[in-house]
């Protein structure tokens, strides 16, 4: 052990010699000295503008060792759930971008074009130095761009205000000619409608019948009292095999306890050649997709008809030349045996995608088409057309994503279960614990060795024995 000792002293010593001494007592030479402080996490990043196409950013600045100096680059990503984990960071998409950093406390200010309208984006960014050492995850932000209105000359708002004493029993009607209506509910004090209503917009193209006792309400849970109809231009992308004829907003975006009649007529004229009209259909905008619902559409009148309970964009379809569309009829779910249905977790946070596994039988002897619904608490979320040979059985499997917390029903046909939501948490951020840990480590061993080293010294008869 003696002769380690000395070998240390003795390596310690040319070390302490390569060194130019001064006068002073000063040790000269060259260090070189590593930068491993990364710049400072955004915590204060917000959405400044949004259009139907572009989200502008701001934020202010961090530094370049902490928040101090000025950083060398930003990594920014978007994702259609929040960016909560570092997990949801590595999934999102990376924002191509020129912007160099500016000094620390500075604002900066960042428009990310080509987004789609009507569809929910989340943003969150790191920060790095030169070497390069990354910050630690932004807070994320969220946000819906919002539609595109195009509309003509002749659109001029017509306002329909029910007012006068009215018999509860009989309908009321409310035809606007134009292509942007709004309506004034006629509420009874619990928020349910006073009258069976129809209304009908641009010329009878839509028609929407609420009846009498229905409770709309909003994303906050209020009944509401006033909504905008309007006939806007297709955005988004049709279901596949479909092409858009037209397409109808219904603001606020609300839900119905009572399904809603919608009827919309379609131009037969505008029919791909050889198209049956079975085949026109309505959909409706959920979850930034086109959803198809079941409808029928009757030759004689050329309007296609469905029942909903959430309203907020509705667009008539029709079958593309010469594609195979099976027909939308809500009727063959009773003739398809609907075993059993299981969800990936029953409890997730929000943004968080479960999976729902369906298992499906054909019990007729022949082969057959079916349309398979999934049901987000009693509405249409997404829908399956599914060709099953004669007494096959198979497992049909759905992706949901779940935004809103609290508690939902998912169902397909006769069976339903509940999915719990909860609210994401923010991950804790202990970058800043690194250093010192990685200190305090190193030093429990030194001390460690030096404790060891007494002890084995004192065995052998003392410290400074045999010195």
């Amino acid at each position: 052990m003696r002769i380690v000792f000395l070998l240390c002293l003795l390596v310690f010593s040319q070390l302490a010699s390569s060194l130019p001494v001064h006068a002073d007592g000063t040790v000269g030479g060259s260090f070189t000295v590593r930068d491993n402080i990364p710049p400072a996490a955004v915590d204060d990043l917000i959405v400044a503008g949004v259009t139907p196409y572009s989200v502008e950013l701001k934020w202010v600045a961090p530094g370049d060792n902490g928040d101090n100096g000025t950083a060398n680059e930003y990594d920014i990503r978007y994702s259609p759930s929040p960016i909560s984990s570092g997990t949801k960071w590595a999934a999102s998409t990376p924002i191509i971008n020129n912007l160099d950093p500016k000094p620390a406390g500075s604002n900066e200010t960042l428009t990310i074009e080509g987004l789609l309208p009507l569809t929910t984006y989340y943003f969150a960014l790191k920060t790095a130095d030169e070497i390069p050492n990354w910050s630690g995850l932004s807070n994320y932000v969220g946000v819906t761009t919002p539609l595109e209105y195009l509309i003509g000359g002749d659109d001029d708002i017509k306002e329909s205000q029910l007012t006068g004493p009215r018999p509860l029993s009989d309908p009321v009607r409310l035809d606007i000619q134009s292509k942007k209506g709004v309506v004034y509910l006629d509420l009874l004090p619990d928020g349910s409608l006073a009258h069976t209503l129809i209304i009908t917009l641009d010329k009878k193209n839509l028609e929407i019948t609420l009846q009498k006792g229905t409770v709309l309400t909003d994303q906050t849970g209020q009944p509401v009292s006033v909504v905008v109809l309007e006939s806007i231009q297709p955005f988004g992308t049709a279901p596949a095999g479909f092409d858009f004829q037209s397409t109808y907003s219904f603001q606020p975006s609300c839900v119905a306890d009572t399904a809603i009649i919608l009827k919309m007529r379609y131009n037969r004229e505008r029919l791909p050649e050889g198209a049956n009209e079975r085949d026109v259909t309505i959909a409706y905008y959920s979850q930034n997709r086109w959803v198809p619902l079941p409808s029928t559409a009757d030759s004689a009148t050329h309007y296609a008809n469905t029942r909903t309970n959430h309203f907020s964009f509705f667009s008539l379809i029709v079958p593309q030349p010469g594609a195979t569309v099976f027909p939308p009829d809500g009727t063959l779910l009773t003739q398809l045996n609907v075993k059993g249905m299981t969800v990936s977790s029953n409890i997730i946070e929000q943004g968080e995608s479960v999976l729902v596994d369906v298992s499906i039988a054909n019990n007729n002897n022949y082969e057959a088409d079916f349309y398979l619904p999934l049901l987000l608490n009693g509405a249409t979320l997404d829908t399956k057309y599914i060709k099953l040979t004669a007494n096959q059985e198979t497992v049909e499997t759905f992706s949901v994503v779940l935004d809103e917390e609290g508690y939902h029903t998912l169902g397909v046909g006769p069976v339903s279960t509940t999915v719990t939501v909860k609210k994401a948490e923010e991950p804790t951020n202990l970058t800043w614990l690194r250093v010192p840990l990685l200190w305090m480590m190193v030093g429990g061993v030194i001390v460690m060795f030096i404790v060891a080293f007494i002890n084995r010294r004192m065995k052998n008869g003392g410290f400074f024995h045999r010195f």
